[in-house]
C-alpha cells in the first residue's frame, strides 16, 4: 500500500526556491567558466545537474508557467476559493456584473 506524505505549502515552496537558487548558481558558474575561457564540458555540467536529481528526470518551465503554478497553489490554499472559482465559471455570463472601480465590497 502506498503511503501518503503530506506537507505544508510553505515547506514545498521553500524547498523549490532553494533548489532554484542552487541550480541558478550552477548555471552561472558554468557560464562564468565559459566567459573566462575555461571551456567547461557541457556533458560534465549535465552530469552534475543529473546527479542533483538522483538520476531522475527534471522539468524546465517558463517563468509564466511557474507563476501560474504558484498562483494556483495560492488560490487552492485559500479556504473555499477553488469552489468559488468553479461555481463562478459555471454561472451564465448574463448573470455577471461589470466591475466598477468605485464599487464598495
Amino acid at each position: 500500500m502506498e503511503e501518503t506524505v503530506r506537507t505544508d505549502q510553505y515547506s514545498v515552496m521553500s524547498g523549490i526556491e532553494n533548489n532554484n537558487e542552487e541550480v541558478q548558481t550552477m548555471v552561472m558558474d558554468s557560464y562564468q567558466d565559459m566567459l573566462d575561457g575555461k571551456g567547461r564540458d557541457y556533458k560534465e555540467f549535465f552530469r552534475a545537474l543529473e546527479s542533483r536529481y538522483r538520476g531522475k528526470n527534471a522539468v524546465l518551465l517558463s517563468e509564466d508557467d511557474w507563476n501560474a503554478i504558484q498562483e494556483t497553489l495560492y488560490l487552492n490554499s485559500v479556504s473555499g476559493m477553488a469552489e468559488s472559482i468553479i461555481e463562478a465559471k459555471s454561472e451564465p455570463i448574463e448573470h455577471s456584473s461589470i466591475y466598477e472601480e468605485r464599487e464598495v465590497w
